[in-house]
């Protein structure tokens, strides 16, 4: 999860010249308190004493063009100096000065400016627009009112009235560093409208003004650190994240403290520990920094340096909260503690994430206190939805990690409506938005689906694409048989491209297209965009596909799904309604990669078997999923197999390129021979091409399936290929695409591949793999390569049924007006 830090920027300084006499006019008493103010401010209570004397003067011994400042200045001081009077509040005090200001002079837009800064710290919206607008009134070229009204718009979620404030602020000529300001927070609303061009545009400018006063500006760096890294440019986030460490450590010694904090644990003495975490300031980016840094190096396969990084961040938070301990126990202070606390917890998870592994038992410490911590007190989870799909927790706790993660934008989706639909229209249509319609997974399994529409006489369908353009043979294709690419001003293609638009003129344009059904196939997975989705582009959205869970928010109606991983007693593990396919719910599609009677045969099995690095009288199991698949309790399980049958070795898939450099084969072969496994009994497999690994998965003799979050098209791929898959069943949509895989080949093959528990598993694995009786492993072979005939691979069957299922949606809509029943083929 990335943290982008906004920026609520709010600049109040007043500065005088020391009074030159000893006895001082109101005039220059009122100098010499506020100066005083602004030197040293250990010398409130003495400034207070000068100021509520000259407020009490009366009219005649003072200005009455200066009257109304004493007023003004302790009201500022009470708002933000953080004076107190006994048993009253600051904010009270505050709010009577500046209305004894404004009493004295009606029109000062400073005080008005600053009351509507008061109203908007307690969360009265309505008075703080009132006083913000009135200050404008009297003085349009008020720059701070400008900002202020600016800011205040863009909490309330109101980017455009946000950033509209700001373009006027920008014309009552501000000095530079007020012209950053003006820059960092538009592109900070832009960011929120996913206007990612014009959001990087204003953090350069901010930069480059903020340079003319030659200070750095940090905030700026980071944000444009996260945007690279969101959008996919590791290298580039990196590289940024780099140089806002650069603009927060602006002196050779914070450079130091940082390189030991970073490199050398335990060596930095407390007391400079202490001292770099009660600098607010810097405390607070570099946590930010450092857990980012982390993910992004994490993601480039540098996992140990990731590590380091979160470590970092853990220690600074760590000594904070020591800090905070100590300190006299306010609201201010408790506040402050929360926040550390949670800020540890996301750094935790981050490095659990990144060392699973060697971490794997704090799993259940960390389990504790985010529901202790973070849940108990509706904070956002330290762990994400997609992280729950892989951790033994309860369905209903992963159900309740997704809601609170879509909580913002439930809220936020409730101000639109679904577009309406002429009822003359008797057409109906398929919408489907996603960020992989390229060489990914997700368009291998898609690229049927929308073959077979394109052949359709029922529907009519579009794709709204907002990922890369890899230039691949996959995205052309789709986008071909959609009509083609939209040319912008055009009206020939249903390919929509999204990628470099907005949020809502991205939204304007799928909901003007007017699809019945909208299908998004990201959900919680990277590259996602909710926020599109949140603006109710259609009357039915539906999560499909690619993420096996609940999506939480409210503003996604259907879940598609099938009677094996989504079962109708587990309907209270969902927020959407089940749409229940009669088969599988997984699309699949081989047409490209081999001919619908094809099996791929090796005539010389010991020749293809050694160019896998296999030997030829071996029992070959195998799991070709990605490495965060294999957590220890199934690895363990799988080296307890090894032991048992010992003609064996497991053949696993090699790390992608990014990950080369990991050590992650290393690891598995050191935790191999930690369990009694000789390293070399693993074996791993060159990423090929699709095409090249559906031809060797059949040199394997059984494919044992991982637990936590199953095999899901990495299983299918195998099961095409002609090689069998040994799962067991599971209590979540991940853990249970097994079943439906197994159940819906057909053929017998669940009996003899399906079972209910590890000793189970294990038992079948070893009789097997130590040959059991006579033939009966190499029969469900050939149980599985028959299936290739089953309904489970019936690319054109499947895609009529999802239609009929789309269309049975929208009539159950069209009868109820609303999506509040569940559907079922």
């Amino acid at each position: 999860m990335l943290n982008v830090n906004i920026c609520f920027f709010f600049f109040f300084c007043w500065a005088w010249a020391e009074p030159a006499a000893q006895t001082l006019t109101p005039h220059e008493a009122l100098e010499y308190a506020t100066t005083l103010f602004n030197s040293d401010p250990s010398a409130t209570s003495t400034v207070i004493s000068i100021l509520t004397t000259l407020a009490n003067l009366p009219p005649n011994q003072i200005d009455p063009s200066l009257a109304h400042f004493p007023h003004f200045y302790l009201g500022s001081i009470f708002h933000f100096g953080g004076a107190a009077e006994p048993n009253i509040s600051p904010p009270t005090t505050a709010l009577h000065h500046y209305k004894r200001a404004l009493e004295i002079k009606p029109d000062d837009s400073d005080t008005l400016n600053n009351l509507g800064k008061l109203h908007s710290d307690i969360n009265d919206v309505e008075s703080a627009v009132k006083f913000y607008s009135k200050a404008l009134l009297f003085d349009p070229r008020h720059t701070q009112a400008r900002i202020n009204l600016g800011l205040l718009e863009h909490r309330r979620g109101q980017f455009k009235p946000a950033i509209a404030q700001y373009e006027l602020a920008l014309g009552s000529s501000p000095d530079s560093l007020t012209l950053a300001e003006i820059h960092y927070n538009m592109g900070v609303s832009y960011q929120h409208m996913g206007e990612i061009l014009l959001s990087v545009d204003n953090y350069r400018f901010a930069i480059e003004h903020r340079k003319i006063t030659e200070e750095d500006y940090a905030e700026a760096w980071l944000n444009l650190s996260a945007l690279h890294h969101k959008h996919g440019k590791l290298e580039d986030a990196v590289f940024h994240y780099n140089r806002t460490i650069t603009a927060v450590l602006s002196s050779p010694q914070d450079t130091l403290f940082f390189q030991h904090i970073l490199n050398s644990f335990g060596f930095l003495a407390k007391d400079i520990l202490q001292q770099i975490c009660s600098d607010t300031y810097k405390y607070t980016l570099m946590v930010m920094i450092m857990n980012n840094l982390g993910q992004a190096l994490s993601q480039q396969g540098m996992v140990e340096s990731a590590i380091k990084h979160h470590r970092a961040a853990a220690r600074l938070l760590t000594t904070r909260i020591e800090l905070l301990d100590k300190q006299q126990n306010d609201d201010d202070t408790a506040n402050q503690l929360m926040e550390a606390q949670d800020n540890l917890l996301h750094s935790r998870a981050h490095i659990f994430r990144a060392s699973k592994w060697s971490n794997f038992l704090e799993f259940d410490n960390l389990f504790h206190d985010v529901n202790s911590i973070q849940i108990a007190n509706g904070m956002d989870s330290a762990l994400l939805p997609f992280d729950s799909l892989g951790l033994a927790v309860s369905p209903i706790w992963r159900k309740e990690i997704a809601v609170q993660h879509a909580a913002h934008l439930s809220s936020f989706s409730k101000q639109f409506q679904p577009p309406a639909f002429p009822t003359t229209s008797n057409k109906f249509k398929l919408g489907y938005l996603c960020y992989d319609f390229n060489d990914h997974p997700t368009a291998h399994l898609a690229e049927g689906l929308f073959l077979y529409h394109n052949r359709s006489q029922q529907i009519q369908f579009s794709a709204y694409n907002y990922g890369k353009d890899d230039k691949s043979s996959y995205r052309v294709n789709m986008a071909n048989l959609v009509g083609g690419v939209r040319e912008e001003g055009g009206d020939v293609g249903n390919f929509f491209e999204l990628s470099h638009m907005g949020h809502e003129t991205a939204s304007q344009l799928v909901r003007s297209d007017l699809p019945n059904v909208l299908i998004d196939m990201q959900g919680f997975t990277l590259g996602g965009r909710p926020e599109l989705t949140a603006r109710r582009l259609s009357p039915i959205q539906v999560n499909y596909l690619i993420f096996p869970g609940t999506s939480g928010a409210e503003f996604m109606d259907f879940v598609v799904g099938d009677k094996y991983v989504t079962p109708p007693e587990h309907t209270a593990y969902y927020t959407e309604n089940l749409a229940l396919m009669p088969n599988s719910y997984q699309i699949n599609f081989y047409d490209r990669h081999i001919e619908p009677n094809q099996h791929f045969t090796h005539v010389d099995r010991k020749a293809s078997r050694e160019k896998e690095n296999l030997c030829e009288e071996c029992v070959v199991f195998a799991n070709f999923n990605k490495q965060d698949k294999i957590e220890p309790i199934i690895f363990d399980l799988w080296l307890d197999v090894l032991k048992a049958v010992p003609n064996s070795v497991l053949w696993l898939l090699k790390p992608s390129h990014r990950f080369v450099s990991s050590g992650i084969e290393e690891n598995l072969r050191l935790e191999a021979a930690a369990r009694g496994v000789k390293p070399t009994r693993l074996v791993f497999a060159e990423r090929v091409s699709k095409q090249e690994h559906l031809k060797r998965v059949g040199l394997a003799d059984l494919f044992l399936d991982s637990f936590l979050y199953g095999a899901h098209s990495t299983a299918t791929d195998s099961l095409r290929g002609g090689l069998p898959v040994l799962s067991v069943a599971g209590g979540s949509f991940a853990r249970r695409v097994g079943i439906s895989l197994l159940e819906n080949i057909g053929g017998g093959v669940a009996e003899g591949l399906l079972v209910n528990s590890f000793k189970d598993f294990y038992d079948v694995s070893k009789f097997l793999g130590n040959g059991g009786q006579q033939g009966v492993l190499s029969e469900l072979q050939k149980m599985v390569k028959k299936g290739w005939k089953s309904k489970f691979f019936d690319t054109e069957k499947y895609t009529r049924d999802f239609e009929r299922l789309g269309k049975l949606m929208w009539e159950v809509y069209e009868c109820r007006g609303e999506n509040d029943m569940h559907v079922v083929m």
